[in-house]
């Protein structure tokens, strides 16, 4: 059962429409806080008003029990001591009232989620990121499958252009002699263009030497006449 719930059912000057709040809990519940009621303490026990002031007396006097029994020296009996007593009789006094100060911590993490929410879950952004959200998928989806398309739409372009040039070289290889060998050909037609191009290089730049060696003739010629 909820330790909240079970407080509120047991505790007579409490609402159980208005659970208990973490500061009923801590110093005034008016009772144990034990989750089985049917075994808080009576008031015959030396403990019974540890138990029904509120978890915050009952925490503070645990540690001053656990404190003595720490400073605890000789052959003192500790099953017989009046610090361990208390601990022994008082634990599901303290397990009940931290569960049910944790539920109750709970409770108001979760209404104040809830409260900060709310104003957004109006505001008329959020109406419509939430009314639009289908449609914003399927224009996405529909964009990456028309993307998937030009794209399979492409490359079977270029495999097709690739297959024909493909064949086209078959063809022209099959058109050669048995006897001819298209690697010692191809290097011979590279170097031959190679050697082109030098030459037209070389044309160019004896040319150039050419004209520049002829005007300073006839400048040597004018200064001589002179």
């Amino acid at each position: 059962m909820n330790p909240l719930l079970t407080l509120c059912l047991g505790a007579h000057h409490l609402h159980c429409n208005t659970p208990p709040q973490g500061t009923d809990i801590l110093y005034k519940p008016g009772r144990c806080l034990r989750l089985n009621q049917s075994s808080c303490l009576g008031p015959d026990s030396p403990f019974y008003h540890y138990t029904v002031n509120g978890l915050d007396t009952l925490m503070q006097q645990s540690f001053v029990a656990m404190e003595a029994l720490a400073n605890t020296t000789g052959a003192e009996p500790y099953l017989w001591d009046t610090s361990f007593k208390f601990l022994a009789a008082t634990r599901l006094d303290r397990e009940g009232g931290l569960d049910a100060l944790n539920a109750a911590y709970q409770q108001h993490l979760g209404g104040t989620y809830t409260a900060s929410l709310q104003p957004y879950l109006w505001d008329p952004s959020f109406k419509f990121l939430a009314a639009t959200r289908l449609d914003r998928e399927g224009g996405l989806d529909a964009l990456n499958a028309a993307y998937q398309q030009h794209l399979g739409g492409t490359y079977t372009a270029s495999l097709q252009e690739v297959g024909q040039e493909m064949r086209r070289v078959a063809e022209l290889l099959n058109q050669l002699p048995l006897d001819s060998q298209p690697e010692a050909l191809l290097q011979r037609s590279l170097f031959a263009h190679l050697g082109q191009a030098a030459a037209a290089t070389a044309r160019v730049s004896g040319g150039g030497t050419g004209k520049v060696g002829a005007g300073a003739s006839s400048t040597r010629s004018m200064d001589s006449s002179a």
